[in-house]
């Protein structure tokens, strides 16, 4: 190992508020860890990208595109069911959870409640009807169900909302090891961008897919180096639990009030619909979801993910009891060791687990898995996304070839773009909370246009229309409000009395304020809200809306829609207001043909045919 003593000045972006802080940097073994995670994801994605070669010289006739972007529909359940687990739990949950328990408590940890009900509501409402209508990308199904309008807000929504949150998740891993690697941030970063893009680019989903599995595996063995190392430093975890609950970290809030950050209600319901909007309609989840061989296995992916969702999650918890218990009586935040909070895993790492070859370069791989695993997912979706609900709206008559090549030519631009969004997170103080407000304020409303069209059958395209705007405009006041007004919410106390030679100071709780440090009234308090309720608010708006707008403008047309687009556990409830579809029955028994790229099968609709 190596043992440095650095002066970091003021003109390095990361180090500038590090001061003199003496600190561990990998080692050799370390270093061997994180490139072979580099190799392996590289190596995992030029074979598939030969196999996918050899396949084409087999089978000529077999569609390029519906290889590239969902593996000719032939996906097996764990591999899948891994990827969807891996894809969103990311750098952010790795770096931010931990964070968030230090500094606010257990309370975070039941947001697991919430991820059982996103699961179920998920699986057996909506993913049934992505699967058996059989498109490529989600938001078609807004263009069949409504109009073309529709689908592309919609897909305009995933968009903005990917683009800028896979550029946090490669901050991510790149703030932890700016840590513990002497390297420039921005190599570490490029690097990471050129890697992914290079693996998405080649291998296509398969090759994702299948990186997210190894990558799954690397995030859960660097967080387990922590919770271990602390439990033994600690004497056993009942001393380190016994910390928390002398320090308030174990207290549950039942607070009704949407403006307490976390309560159990918002984490509970608030939290499940935050994750609905990304379990139950999201491209990167959905097109995991019907790249599967069956709906069966569809089921069984998203169900093995409720137990794996929560054992990772409950790992994650304890990293952050870890921490508080190491640091609670000389908080790193206090005494300048560290700029940003989302910096304290990274930095328990580098004092206490670099001393071990091997374990420093476990946790960076663990980290840096994180941020591959969502980008990549990120990067496939949004080619899909681009090519079936913008070019192809445009374009419907581009030719198999054409498209494949198109798809592979938006990763790279998604890459480049990805790496500008990286440089603007790293303004951000919690990333945690900017990625989830992110989501929040762009997933609700969309999840509301699917819940109209998949669960009311008498919604049109202007109730969804007007629901989406009236949904999107109300939830972008409320959290852009909140950005421009400063609101903070306080932090659990937090106190640095057993520091040598930095005095003694004590933070404690308090209300919400304006970072001005005026108290929040009037207006203010609507902008205090807590990002954890902005799915459900923005949801419930669009309901509102789409349904009311829907029932004064309805016509005769209205009148009845077929089957495919309802949710099957609805369809008898609405069974009045639904018209049988020959094609959709066989459609239901999964029989679509996998190698069918979209824009070839044809639904009947009554008298006529639509394209997919």
């Amino acid at each position: 190992m190596l043992l440095k003593f650095q002066y970091l000045s003021q003109s390095n972006e990361i180090n500038s508020l590090f001061h003199f802080i003496m600190y561990q940097t990998l080692g050799i073994t370390d270093y061997c860890v994180w490139a072979l995670l580099l190799v392996s994801s590289l190596a995992i994605g030029f074979y598939f990208g030969y196999m996918d070669t050899i396949k084409r010289r087999e089978k000529p006739n077999q569609s390029e595109t519906a290889e590239f972007l969902l593996g000719s529909r032939r996906m097996s359940a764990f591999p899948v069911s891994c990827s969807i687990m891996a894809s969103f739990f990311s750098a952010i949950t790795l770096l931010g959870t931990p964070n968030e328990i230090y500094q606010y408590g257990v309370i975070y940890w039941y947001i697991g409640i919430g991820y059982i009900i996103t699961i179920v509501i998920s699986a057996y409402f909506f993913v049934p009807v992505f699967y058996n209508i059989g498109l490529t990308s989600s938001y078609q199904y807004l263009g069949k169900r409504f109009s073309k309008a529709n689908q592309i807000m919609a897909a305009t929504a995933f968009i903005i909302q990917m683009t800028p949150y896979m550029g946090i998740v490669l901050y991510g891993p790149s703030l932890a090891l700016g840590i513990v690697v002497n390297v420039n941030i921005w190599i570490i970063i490029v690097s990471t961008a050129v890697i992914c893009t290079i693996y998405t680019t080649v291998g296509g989903i398969k090759a994702v897919v299948w990186t997210d599995v190894l990558q799954l595996l690397m995030m859960f063995a660097g967080m387990l180096g922590i919770i271990i190392k602390g439990s033994l430093d600690a004497g056993g975890f009942k001393n380190i639990m016994k910390t928390a609950r002398e320090h308030e970290r174990m207290e549950i809030n039942f607070s009704f009030d949407l403006r307490t950050r976390h309560s159990m209600w918002g984490v509970v319901i608030g939290g499940a619909f935050l994750w609905m909007g990304i379990y139950a309609i999201n491209q990167t989840m959905i097109q995991r979801a019907i790249s599967i061989r069956s709906l069966k296995e569809a089921y069984i992916a998203y169900l093995v993910n409720l137990p794996g969702m929560n054992l990772l999650l409950i790992i994650v918890v304890l990293c952050g009891f870890v921490l508080f218990h190491t640091f609670y009586g000389c908080d790193p935040l206090i005494v300048k060791d560290i700029p940003k909070s989302d910096q304290l895993v990274p930095l328990y790492v580098s004092k206490f687990l670099l001393q071990y070859p091997g374990l420093g370069g476990l946790f960076v791989a663990g980290i840096f898995s994180g941020g591959l695993s969502t980008m990549s997912s990120g990067l496939n979706s949004l080619a899909a996304v681009t090519l079936n609900d913008v070019i192809m709206v445009k374009y419907p008559r581009i030719n198999d070839r054409t498209a494949s090549t198109i798809s592979k030519a938006l990763v790279v631009v998604y890459g480049i773009l990805t790496l500008i969004f990286a440089y603007l997170s790293s303004l951000t103080a919690k990333i945690l909370e900017a990625a989830l407000g992110l989501f929040g304020m762009l997933s609700g409303p969309t999840l509301g246009v699917f819940t109209l069209g998949m669960f009311f059958p008498f919604t049109n395209f202007k109730g969804a229309i007007a629901g989406h705007i009236v949904g999107q405009i109300i939830i972008f006041w409320i959290g852009f409000g909140a950005y421009a007004n400063g609101i903070v919410h306080p932090r659990l106390a937090l106190n640095n009395f057993n520091c040598s030679g930095k005095g003694n100071i004590t933070i404690p709780t308090g209300h919400n304020i304006t970072s001005f440090g005026k108290p929040i009234e009037g207006i203010q308090s609507l902008y205090a809200v807590s990002y954890i309720w902005y799915t459900f608010i923005s949801w419930t708006i669009v309901l509102f809306v789409g349904i009311l707008i829907s029932l004064l403008t309805r016509n005769e047309k209205d009148s009845k829609i077929e089957y495919q687009y309802i949710s099957p556990p609805l369809q008898k409830l609405w069974k009045n207001h639904l018209i049988s579809n020959t094609v959709v029955e066989v459609m239901f028994q999964s029989k679509i043909k996998p190698d069918t790229f979209p824009s070839e099968i044809e639904v009947s609709s009554g008298s006529t045919n639509s394209k997919l």
